[in-house]
């Protein structure tokens, strides 16, 4: 995975908006973003302070989570509550998203 995947998986395992994200490091949503899409890439003490506050090293969050150190998987039912707060444009774009991820899942 990339950085930027890991980023996203790290945010995503934890239930958190990209603002949310970003104010642990003191940084707006924005710049979560533009990790996650892979635009930029953090600081190294950026990652250093993402590594301390969810007590993850910072090789993982550049290298990536083996299987085995991957945080707990999120239960579904925090999923359906996240969900149930989106407005309808974000589910749908959610969905999307799920269908990429799912169809390329298939491919491996």
């Amino acid at each position: 995975m990339s950085i930027s995947d890991n980023i996203k998986f790290l945010r995503m395992q934890h239930g958190m908006s990209q603002d949310e994200f970003g104010k642990i490091v003191g940084l707006t949503g924005k710049a979560v973003s533009t990790w996650e899409n892979g635009i930029k890439e953090p600081r190294l003490g950026t990652i250093q302070k993402l590594s301390d506050y969810f007590h993850v090293s910072k090789s993982e969050i550049i290298d990536g989570f083996e299987e085995k150190e991957k945080p707990a998987a999120i239960s579904d039912e925090l999923i359906i509550q996240l969900y149930s707060k989106l407005t309808n444009e974000n589910k749908q774009k959610i969905l999307e998203l799920a269908r990429l991820y799912a169809d390329g899942q298939e491919q491996k």
